[in-house]
């Protein structure tokens, strides 16, 4: 109950951090794109843009509600194991849709979707009895440099993707 209760704060929080990158991927795809701003910035700015939509909403809603039933031990790997849980059916609905993206993009959004997830639900182990500050504190040093390299991972395959269109 406790975990329910800050979810809406986390979204918040989430939405904080999440924006100015959604945000980012449009400007560039816009800017970087050879046809008009608005179409590039849609077509190829959005997909990252709700593979980070994805990764907020799996962070910060099912990793506290799914917490004790989520494999792992650690929340940053509970928040990851949430974003693959709902990028997959997504993915799977959304190729009728993505049929004009290749690989390296849709590697990257899910790149994306696992580095804000697991950061997001890595929020969460403060609302554990079951942590101590030595545990979280081990838990960040090895989960913070796996999610920037997914994050970054995933904005550089993408931004070589958008190159290739």
């Amino acid at each position: 109950h406790e975990r329910i209760v800050l979810i809406p704060v986390e979204i918040m929080q989430g939405l904080k951090q999440g924006i100015p990158l959604i945000l980012f991927f449009l400007l560039i795809a816009g800017v970087a794109g050879r046809g008009s701003f608005f179409r590039d910035a849609l077509v190829h700015g959005l997909p990252p843009g709700i593979a980070v939509l994805v990764g907020i909403f799996s962070g910060t809603v099912l990793t506290p509600l799914f917490l004790p039933w989520l494999p792992g031990r650690a929340f940053s790997c509970k928040g990851a194991v949430a974003g693959l849980a709902l990028f997959i059916p997504l993915f799977a609905v959304g190729t009728v849709f993505f049929r004009g993206y290749n690989l390296l993009e849709q590697i990257s959004w899910l790149l994306l979707t696992l580095a804000v997830s697991s950061w997001l639900g890595m929020a969460f182990t403060g609302a554990s009895t079951f942590t101590s500050l030595n545990g979280v504190k081990k838990e960040m040093l090895r989960a913070m440099p796996l999610q920037f390299f997914s994050l970054v991972a995933g904005i550089i395959s993408w931004g070589i993707a958008l190159r290739m269109h």
